[in-house]
């Protein structure tokens, strides 16, 4: 599954850079919702043939709301950290690009007013953070665990990164990834507007 993504993203970007015109890439704009919709459409049947989906949430409980405060800090950290790590970051820096959790079509756009350079430093960020989530959250799930691939890409564990973890898990981890995905998302427009008065 990791090889196909790669090879998809790869095939994609040669296609974009070498023989589609630029002025249709306007379309896909509206193409990668639409299929991103049905991808998350096709998950929820599969979800709701299981038939005891509301028992599995129940099992799931608090891991579902713990794992997210989790995933908050332990990105924050990892970002401040980063700052000391990279020359041309501090600290607070690392922590904006960072809070960001993998909404990379959202956090860039809270950074820009105050800096235009970090603002696409937080895009790629996030953008990597997906990418990479796709790559190895079937890793994850066979080397380390299941409920462990949930928190792997940020918020893209509700949309994008979904049919990687169901693929790679349960149905009880993909119900708690989307939950996950979910909260991770509403945290986003709250943290990064707190955090980018810092800079």
């Amino acid at each position: 599954m990791s090889i196909i993504i790669v090879l998809s993203i790869i095939g994609g970007g040669a296609l974009g850079y070498f023989i589609i015109p630029s002025d249709i890439i306007g379309i896909f704009d509206l193409l990668i919702p639409v299929g991103l919709s049905i991808l998350m459409f096709l998950c929820g049947i599969d979800l709701g043939k299981q038939g005891d989906i509301f028992k599995r949430i129940k099992n799931i409980g608090i891991k579902a709301f713990a794992l997210p405060v989790l995933c908050v800090f332990g990105s924050m950290i990892g970002g401040f950290v980063s700052g000391f790590l990279i020359s041309s970051l501090n600290p607070v820096e690392g922590v904006v690009a960072a809070s960001g959790l993998g909404w990379y079509t959202l956090a860039p756009f809270y950074v820009e007013p105050h800096n235009l350079e970090l603002s696409a430093i937080t895009f790629l960020t996030n953008v990597m953070r997906e990418f990479f989530g796709l790559i190895i959250i079937p890793i994850v799930a066979k080397k380390i665990g299941y409920l462990e691939t949930s928190v792997v890409a940020g918020a893209p564990a509700m949309d994008v990164c979904l049919p990687v973890i169901e693929k790679s898990t349960n149905a009880e981890i993909t119900i708690c990834s989307f939950m996950i995905g979910v909260i991770l998302s509403a945290v986003v427009p709250v943290l990064m507007p707190f955090v980018v008065t810092f800079l």
